[in-house]
This record gives C-alpha cells, structure tokens and sequence, in this order.
C-alpha cells in the first residue's frame, strides 16, 4: 500500500485476546486519527487519555527507535534464543543474545532486542535496533525538507537518483549506515561491487 501511495503504519499491539492489547491498540487508533487531523474537540479528552496510557506503557523505552538489522534464520541453523528477553529489551556490547549451529550470537554493541524468536516457527531469529535521538530526529528532518538527497550522486561512488542509489562497495567504509538511513534509503542487496540503497517514494 505504501508503494501504491497510501499512508500506511503497522502496529506491534500484542497477544490478540489480551484486553490490555485492545486498550492499546484503541489508543494508537485515536491518536492516528488526531494525526490525520480527523479529531473534533469533543474528542480531545479521549485522545489525551490515550496518550497518557501510552506514554505509561512505553515506560523507559526509547520513543524512536531505529531498526538495523534482521537475524534471518533457517531450520538447519538450529537457532535458540537466550531465555528472558521481552519484545523490546535493551541489551549491552557483548551480551549472549541467542545460539545457533555455528555457535554463540553476542551483542555487537549496545542496543536494542526487539521481537525476539521463541516460539517454534518464523525465520525472524530477532531485529536488532537502537534509540533514535531527538536532535538526529531534527536533523534528518531538516535535511529531507531541504531536498539534500539531490546531492547524494555528487558524492563519490554513489550513483543514481530519486528512491533508488547504488554505491560501489569499494568506497562503502566512507559512509556510515546511520548517513542513507538518514533519508531513508536502506540496504536491499550487493552484487557485482555495487549495493543497491532504496527507499519507500515519499
């Protein structure tokens, strides 16, 4: 739907038949709307009681949060989970996350578990994220309203425009993977030295 043009958003609410998932799911929905600018005062008190359980609910959460990588895994890899992880758990460089049939799966750096894998099926092992600050918020806003992904192809190795770059691979220590996730343009695959960087059309 997204690529067809629509506004979309996808919702984590938890265990379906929960009534504290309902609650939570009825409150995104209300602030969604006031979003959308389709609240009429008449609602305001319902939106900020909705705000109110959010904020309650997220407790010391970060508010964004940046999603890095995905740990993709196969039958064969035998992958296990740490017990004791929640659906969003923060975790430190070098802590035991998970085992697998090549051994153990330890924290890169600091950040953040999120929806970890121990049920039987699924090949999402678990995503692995981190906070996103307030002023990097403001940051990538002012640069995507200043359009300055329209200079990304003068830099060198990258090549392209719009919603589709490709950087040759050569060059690709020059640029952290926080400068394209910036304008959010995202990793999709390598090949040939090139890496190809897309993003959803805004």
């Amino acid at each position: 739907m997204t690529r067809r043009g629509c506004v979309t958003l996808a919702v984590e609410g938890g265990q379906h038949a929960a009534g504290d998932a309902r609650e939570a799911l009825e409150a995104c929905i209300w602030l969604a709307l006031d979003a959308a600018g389709l609240i009429e005062r008449q609602h305001l008190s319902t939106w900020s009681a909705s705000h109110r359980l959010l904020t309650q609910r997220r407790g010391a959460l970060p508010r964004v949060i940046e999603v890095l990588r995905r740990h993709a895994i196969r039958a064969e890899d035998r992958f296990e989970m740490v017990p004791g992880f929640a659906n969003l758990a923060p975790a430190r460089h070098g802590q035991l996350l998970a085992r697998d049939a090549n051994g153990e799966i330890r924290a890169e750096s600091d950040g953040l578990v999120l929806l970890p894998l121990y049920q039987p099926q699924g090949d999402d092992g678990f995503f692995w994220g981190r906070p996103v600050s307030a002023s990097r918020l403001w940051a990538t806003s002012i640069a995507r309203h200043l359009q300055l992904d329209r200079l990304l192809p003068l830099l060198p190795g990258i090549e392209g425009a719009g919603d589709a770059l490709e950087l040759r691979a050569s060059v690709k220590d020059r640029y952290p993977e926080s400068f394209f996730h910036a304008f959010g343009y995202r990793k999709q695959h390598e090949r040939d030295g090139l890496i190809s960087l897309c993003r959803q059309p805004e």
